[in-house]
């Protein structure tokens, strides 16, 4: 697919498990993208984002969840042609048993494009030793005047967090849970629709609760 925004227009783009789609911005348009990857055996998604003209923004929000025999992939390319522009990536996942998950964020800042900034954060809690993730950021950079800055992570829950809210009285599982949802929530509040909001919570919570039974 492809979606091409016209000036100072505005797109919230929303996608659940496979997708390929190539979006280009005009001059001050204003994307945002919210990619949703759940139960799926295999998901692969491609988004390809060209900053074609100046002061161009986009957003670009992701969470998965996978489990035993699951694999998500999600492979992003933006790439910023004029100056003045921004991006702002955030994928988050969260891997069971022996769930693995791949995630290709890469930034091309071509020559001309001054004052670019952008954003990339991908972030992953294991809740077994038998999960995997791949993170693979990429930079290329072509003009000095810009700001661009990535970070990935990927790791057990915190001990002192859960050992805090048992000392609350809180049992085990609940408070993985109210971990975990917390971590899934910082990208599902970034979608403005309250019926898309409350459905996303239903599925975090059966998958939750699914994975965390008898784990304490």
């Amino acid at each position: 697919m492809e979606i091409f925004l016209k000036e100072k227009e505005k797109l919230n783009y929303f996608t659940l498990n496979n997708a390929s789609t190539n979006i280009y911005l005009a001059k001050e348009s204003h994307l945002c993208v919210y990619s949703f990857t759940f139960g799926e055996e295999s998901v692969k998604n491609n988004l390809n984002v060209i900053l074609e003209e100046e002061q161009a923004k986009a957003e670009l929000y992701g969470l998965y969840l996978v489990s035993d025999g699951q694999i998500a992939e999600n492979n992003t390319f933006l790439r910023h042609l004029a100056p003045f522009c921004q991006s702002f990536q955030q994928y988050y996942g969260i891997l069971a048993g022996k769930g693995r998950a791949v995630f290709n964020g890469r930034i091309r800042i071509e020559r001309k494009a001054k004052g670019t900034d952008a954003y990339l954060e991908n972030k992953n809690i294991l809740l077994s030793n038998d999960a995997e993730v791949l993170g693979r950021p990429f930079l290329e950079i072509f003009d000095d005047d810009v700001k661009c800055t990535h970070a990935f992570s990927a790791s057990l829950l915190e001990e002192d967090e859960i050992f805090y809210l048992r000392s609350r009285g809180i049992d085990k599982e609940t408070a993985k849970k109210i971990l975990l949802t917390s971590f899934a929530k910082k990208i599902i509040n970034k979608v403005n629709k309250p019926s898309l909001k409350e459905n996303l919570c239903a599925k975090i919570s059966q998958f939750l609760s699914e994975k965390l039974e008898g784990k304490n």
